[in-house]
C-alpha cells in the first residue's frame, strides 16, 4: 500500500513540474521583449494567472525578468509624460498614466506573487538576487525581494548574516532592510552592522543603527554610544539615540556622555543579555536648529513642502472658526522664517493642476524665503487634489538620486500638506473622480525604493478613515504624520 502511495505522489509530482513547465513556458512568450503592444496585456494577465499557483525558485526567476520586461515598457511612457509634469501637469498627463495603467496594475500582481511564495528554494532564490546577484534586478523590486528576508528558514540566515564587504551604497541598504526583518534572529549579521556604522554615506549608518534596534543585540550597545559620540550629522545622531531608547528604555536623549556614564553604572544586566533589549518608546526628536513645521523638526538639509491648494482648504478648522488655508499658509510661512542659511527648499502647489515655487531647490536666504511667504500667500484656491502628481513632481524635483546611486540628491525631506482624499481628472469630460490611494503608495515606492526621502504627511482636519492613507505614506517613507484638528 505504501509502495503504492509513494508512486501515486510521484506522478503527481511530475504533473505539477509539467504544469508548473508550461506555465513558465507561458510567461516567457507572453512577455517577451517584442511583445509590447496593447494586444499583449491580455496575454500577460492570463500568463501571471497560470503561473500564480506554483512556487519555486525557477517561477521567481521567470517573474523578475517579466518586471523588467514591463519596466522596459514603462520607460518611454514616463519620458514622454515628463515635460508636461514639468509643466504644471494637467489633462494631457492623464492620458500617459492611463496607458501606464495596465502594466504597473501587471507589475503589482508581480510583487503580490514573490510576496507570497514559501518554497524555501524560491525564498532563497529571492535573497540571492538582491544581495549575491551578477545582474542587479529592476530597482521597483528591490524592496520586494528584500522582505524575503524574513521568510528565510534558520539553515539559510548565512545568506544575509554574512554578507561581503560591500561599499555599494544601495547593495548595503538593502541588506541592512533584509538584515532588519530577521530581528534578533538576525544576530549573527550583527558584526557587519556594526562595520556599517563607518560607512562614509550619512543614510548608511542611520540605516545601520535602526538595524541594531531590531536586533536587540547586546553587543550593539557600546558601538551606537561610540557613533552618538562621534556622529556629526544630525539625523544619523537622532536614529542612533531613539535606537538606544527602544533598547534600553532609557530617555537620554543624544548625550553620549550619559548613556556612557549609564553604561558604566547599569547596563552590566544588558550587556550579559540577563535583561532583554527592545519594546520601549523613545522621546528623542530630530535636530530643532531649522525650526518646525507643524510639529515635526525640519531636520532635512533641503526640502521640498508640498502643499494642498484646492478648493476644500476653505473649509474652517474642526475645532475653531480659522479656514484651512489660513493655518496652513501661517505655519508654512513660519516654517519657512526658520529655516537655516545652510539649507535648501522648495514649494509644489497642488489642486487639478500643479504650481512650483521655483524649478529648482533654493538656499534659504532672506530674500528667498520673503520671495516664497509671498508666493504662498498668493496662491489661489482651485479645483482637485491631484496628490499622484504633486508628488511625482516632488520626486522628479529631488532628481534621480532617489532611485540611482549615480545621480546627486537634491533633496532629503518631503512634507505633504493635504486636507481631502486624492482625486484624478476624468479623461473625458469635465470633473474629478476619486483616485487610488494604493496606486499612490505603490507609485512612492518606485520613485523612492531606498527611502532616501523621508516624507512626512500633514493631514488637516482629517478624520480616521481619511487619515490612513497618509499614515501609510509617512511609515512607508520613513516620515510622522500628524492631524491638526
Amino acid at each position: 500500500m505504501s509502495a503504492l502511495l509513494a508512486a501515486l505522489l510521484s506522478i503527481m509530482s511530475v504533473c505539477d513540474l509539467v504544469d508548473e513547465a508550461k506555465a513558465i513556458s507561458k510567461v516567457k512568450r507572453a512577455f517577451h521583449p517584442t511583445k509590447a503592444t496593447a494586444d499583449s496585456l491580455d496575454e500577460k494577465r492570463a500568463a501571471l494567472t497560470a503561473i500564480g499557483a506554483f512556487d519555486s525558485a525557477r517561477v521567481t526567476r521567470v517573474l523578475v525578468t517579466a518586471y523588467g520586461v514591463l519596466e522596459r515598457e514603462a520607460e518611454p511612457l514616463e519620458e514622454a509624460r515628463r515635460p508636461f509634469l514639468d509643466n504644471h501637469g494637467g489633462k494631457k498627463m492623464l492620458t500617459f498614466r492611463v496607458q501606464l495603467k495596465p502594466i504597473r496594475q501587471l507589475q503589482e500582481t508581480i510583487h503580490s506573487q514573490l510576496l507570497r511564495m514559501r518554497d524555501p528554494e524560491a525564498i532563497r532564490g529571492q535573497v540571492r538576487l538582491l544581495v549575491r546577484g551578477k545582474v542587479s534586478p529592476p530597482h521597483g523590486l528591490k524592496r520586494t525581494l528584500s522582505a524575503a528576508a524574513g521568510r528565510l528558514a534558520a539553515r539559510d540566515l548565512k545568506l544575509v548574516t554574512a554578507p561581503g564587504e560591500f561599499a555599494d551604497e544601495e547593495k548595503c541598504g538593502l541588506l541592512l532592510d533584509a538584515i532588519s526583518r530577521l530581528g534578533p534572529g538576525g544576530q549573527g549579521a550583527g558584526p557587519w552592522v556594526l562595520k556599517m556604522l563607518l560607512h562614509k554615506r550619512p543614510v548608511i549608518r542611520e540605516r545601520a543603527a535602526q538595524t541594531l534596534q531590531a536586533l536587540r543585540w547586546p553587543a550593539a550597545l557600546k558601538p551606537l554610544i561610540g557613533l552618538l559620540a562621534r556622529e556629526e550629522v544630525s539625523r544619523v545622531r537622532t536614529a542612533t539615540a531613539r535606537t538606544l531608547e527602544r533598547l534600553t528604555g532609557m530617555t537620554l536623549g543624544t548625550s553620549s556622555v550619559a548613556w556612557g556614564r549609564w553604561l558604566d553604572a547599569e547596563g552590566a544586566p544588558f550587556l550579559s543579555g540577563k535583561k532583554p533589549l527592545g519594546g520601549h518608546t523613545s522621546t528623542v526628536e530630530g535636530d530643532a536648529s531649522g525650526g518646525y513645521y507643524f510639529g515635526i523638526p525640519q531636520d532635512g538639509r533641503s526640502i521640498l513642502y508640498v502643499f494642498d491648494a484646492s478648493q476644500s482648504m476653505k473649509q474652517k478648522m474642526r475645532r475653531g472658526q480659522t479656514r484651512r488655508i489660513d493655518v496652513a499658509r501661517e505655519e508654512l510661512n513660519r516654517a519657512l522664517s526658520q529655516l537655516k542659511p545652510r539649507q535648501r527648499f522648495n514649494i509644489i502647489a497642488f489642486a487639478n493642476r500643479l504650481d512650483r515655487f521655483d524649478r529648482t531647490m533654493q538656499p534659504a536666504t532672506k530674500d528667498n524665503i520673503a520671495r516664497a511667504q509671498g508666493w504662498v500667500n498668493g496662491l489661489t484656491l482651485k479645483l482637485g487634489t491631484n496628490t499622484y502628481d504633486a508628488l511625482e513632481l516632488a520626486f522628479n524635483t529631488a532628481g534621480r538620486g532617489s532611485f540611482d546611486r549615480y545621480y546627486a540628491l537634491q533633496a532629503d525631506t518631503v512634507f505633504l500638506l493635504s486636507d481631502g482624499a486624492p482625486t484624478i481628472q476624468k479623461l473625458k469630460g469635465p470633473g474629478l473622480n476619486p483616485d487610488n490611494k494604493d496606486a499612490i503608495l505603490a507609485a512612492v515606492r518606485r520613485w523612492n525604493p531606498f527611502r532616501r526621502i523621508v516624507v512626512h504627511s500633514i493631514g488637516l482636519g482629517l478624520n480616521k478613515k481619511r487619515r490612513v492613507f497618509m499614515e501609510k505614506l509617512a511609515k512607508e517613507n520613513g516620515g510622522r504624520c500628524v492631524s491638526p484638528k
